[in-house]
């Protein structure tokens, strides 16, 4: 039940947890703020640190609206029943499936929340974040490389090379996964071909989450554009901008026919 942003690089890191503070105090759900090991945890490049009191400004101090531990400490509920109840003080509780509903209710309604907020920020500091996921030469591209976190930097390079080729590319990065911008992914993808996904991440017996989702996401729209899926990095494995062009060009040609997922990079 927890939002998900994902970085693609410090800099992105910086500014997002700034930004997550004040989406958790308006939405009251908590937030993580991702990104990729090794690749951004364990190097160093520059960082604009944002000034203080600009901080303090966009950020006020919050005032929370319970306190677990204050001059008259209550039970929080910790256990949910099937049905509502009156908790000791004689306030009804909702259901566990009643709490459930409403905390997806919340997460739908956060990507409006994280737009403004994205916004707000870059009013303040120069760079504005309002926005769901990137886009880098999607224009008039027919076979876009879709993935999260740093490997959009490697997939930009990857498109860039293509081009070069004369290949019609783009790449959509997601910033948000949780919630999932369905409606936001289906409109970047609506005019592609081909959608090649690289993911770092496996579940386990299926396929990699973002193509999941993404498969998904399109099925609702009814757009049937072939898709392909790559399992990259895992472990902090470096992933080279010419095994996604690579990967890209065998997915084109061969129209979608390759079994998926594929791995890349794996040494046994």
């Amino acid at each position: 039940g927890w939002m998900q942003i994902y970085c693609r690089d410090n800099q992105e890191i910086m500014d997002s947890i700034i930004m997550a503070y004040k989406i958790c105090e308006q939405l009251h759900v908590p937030m993580m703020v991702c990104f990729d090991g090794f690749v951004l945890s364990h190097t160093v490049m520059p960082v604009e640190i944002p000034d203080q009191k600009q901080v303090d400004a966009f950020l006020p101090s919050y005032v929370p609206h319970l306190q677990v531990d204050g001059p008259d400490p209550i039970n929080i509920n910790p256990v949910m029943l099937a049905d509502p109840r009156a908790n000791a003080q004689g306030v009804s509780c909702p259901s566990y499936m009643g709490f459930r509903m409403r905390l997806q209710e919340t997460l739908e309604s956060a990507g409006d929340v994280i737009l403004n907020v994205g916004r707000e920020f870059g009013e303040v500091f120069g760079r504005s974040y309002e926005c769901l996921l990137w886009k880098y030469r999607t224009e008039g591209a027919d076979t876009i490389l879709l993935t999260m976190g740093s490997l959009a930097n490697e997939a930009s390079l990857a498109v860039d090379a293509l081009r070069e080729k004369g290949w019609k590319a783009g790449v959509v990065a997601l910033r948000v996964f949780r919630p999932f911008p369905a409606a936001t992914l289906r409109q970047a993808l609506s005019k592609a071909k081909h959608v090649v996904i690289f993911d770092k991440n496996i579940s386990y017996g299926n396929e990699g989450a973002t193509c999941t989702e993404t498969k998904a996401a399109l099925f609702e729209g009814g757009l049937r554009p072939t898709v392909t899926n790559y399992i990259v990095g895992l472990g902090g494995k470096n992933v080279a901008a010419a095994d996604l062009e690579a990967a890209t060009i065998k997915s084109v040609e061969q129209k979608g026919q390759v079994s998926t997922p594929q791995w890349i990079g794996v040494a046994v």
